[in-house]
């Protein structure tokens, strides 16, 4: 890259929360129940959720301890 050049960013489709065990059922229930979000797909350790065009996907990770984005 030269010193003229900038660098270009831009968003994906996926956005990724990463929950400690102990607030999953309740962020996944947040999202689906008061948001009214629709859920897209439901795996063992993760969910995704519509959001517009793009997917959040709530995913439990056991050796967190607080969420992460």
């Amino acid at each position: 890259m030269s010193a003229h050049t900038q660098p270009e960013f831009t968003g994906g489709k996926n956005i990724a929360m990463k929950l400690p065990p102990h607030v999953f059922e309740q962020t996944v229930a947040f999202y689906r129940d008061i948001l009214r979000l629709p859920i897209a797909e439901n795996h063992e350790a993760s969910v995704v959720v519509e959001f517009g065009a793009q997917s959040l996907w709530l995913d439990r990770v056991d050796h967190l301890s607080q969420a992460e984005i």
